[in-house]
């Protein structure tokens, strides 16, 4: 990526991408997968530009590129108007879509939403940390990315970024670069004044260096494989399919109430829920340095234990 510009969050980078891929290249159409975020159709309807979702696969949520060929349909000159968004991270379970250029596609335009797993590009300083790293090979081809700071980066929300790639990064920045009389500089993108979000960021990397950053990623990525291993083999839980991007979504067989499981540890340890294709899951996300895979699951363990044994 050659540059871009900080912003207030995903939905508005992944609305400048789009923005930048219409101005710039003509794009009319975008194809993204079934599990991509909403702020991706937020945006075609602000834009004007039409839809279409393509089936991720059914068990992993990754989408390959069959489906996505499919979904692009066979008429060259639409796909010369057509982008392609590719989620590094969905919501619910962190899948990457098999990551791909748009020569290899022969679309206009791919970006890539990366506003989970982006940062995970940063961990780089042991072999451990390249091989996560490496989960996101083929990102570097995209015309435009996404990633959110206040995930991976640690920091609160209000801060992600739109990265352009050397092709399209002096056009997109002209075509949605604006000025006034008033200004010292033309405002480039959505946001005109905000806040300086990029100040806790900036001490964060200050204080950490980089390898203090990949050191902590690569531990809270270790940390959720700790965590699946746990549930892996107690036979009383099921694993969904193992994410590379450190979310976990796991639940105990037979029906229980996962909600109540999950409130039944409320203020002693921290975990969430999805829903995935209708059915509640337990979602355990890693990006905390003080996290405990071994007392989440013990706390979770023993609630199920104690409801076990009220209904017996």
């Amino acid at each position: 990526m050659s540059g871009g510009h900080v912003t207030t969050g995903s939905t508005v980078a992944n609305l400048t991408a789009l923005w930048a891929a219409r101005d710039v290249l003509g794009v009319r159409r975008v194809v993204v997968s079934d599990r991509g975020h909403n702020s991706v159709e937020k945006a075609c309807n602000l834009l004007g530009l039409g839809l279409v979702r393509a089936k991720a696969c059914a068990t992993t949520h990754s989408l390959r590129r069959g489906a996505l060929e499919e979904a692009l349909g066979d008429d060259e000159m639409e796909r010369k108007r057509t982008a392609v968004v590719s989620t590094a991270g969905t919501v619910a379970t962190g899948a990457v879509d098999e990551l791909l250029s748009s020569e290899q596609l022969g679309v206009a335009w791919v970006h890539c939403d990366a506003a989970w797993a982006g940062p995970l590009k940063f961990a780089s300083s042991s072999t451990k940390s390249k091989n996560i790293s490496e989960v996101l090979s083929g990102l570097e081809a995209a015309e435009s990315c996404s990633f959110s700071a206040h995930k991976w980066l640690y920091q609160p929300k209000g801060c992600a970024f739109i990265l352009f790639g050397s092709g399209v990064h002096d056009k997109a920045r002209e075509a949605m670069s604006f000025g006034g009389g008033y200004l010292a500089a033309a405002t480039v993108g959505v946001n005109g004044s905000q806040a300086a979000s990029c100040i806790p960021l900036a001490a964060t990397l200050l204080s950490w260096g980089e390898d203090g950053l990949s050191s902590r990623l690569e531990g809270d990525v270790r940390k959720a494989e700790e965590l699946a291993d746990l549930v892996e083999r107690d036979e009383r839980f099921e694993l969904f399919p193992r994410s590379k991007t450190g979310i976990v979504c796991w639940r105990p067989k037979g029906g229980v109430d996962v909600k109540g499981l999950r409130d039944a540890v409320a203020g002693e340890v921290w975990i969430s829920t999805t829903i995935i294709d209708g059915e509640i899951w337990l979602r355990s996300v890693a990006a905390n340095p003080n996290a405990d895979p071994a007392k989440l699951f013990t706390a979770i363990s023993s609630a199920l234990e104690e409801r076990s044994s009220t209904s017996s």
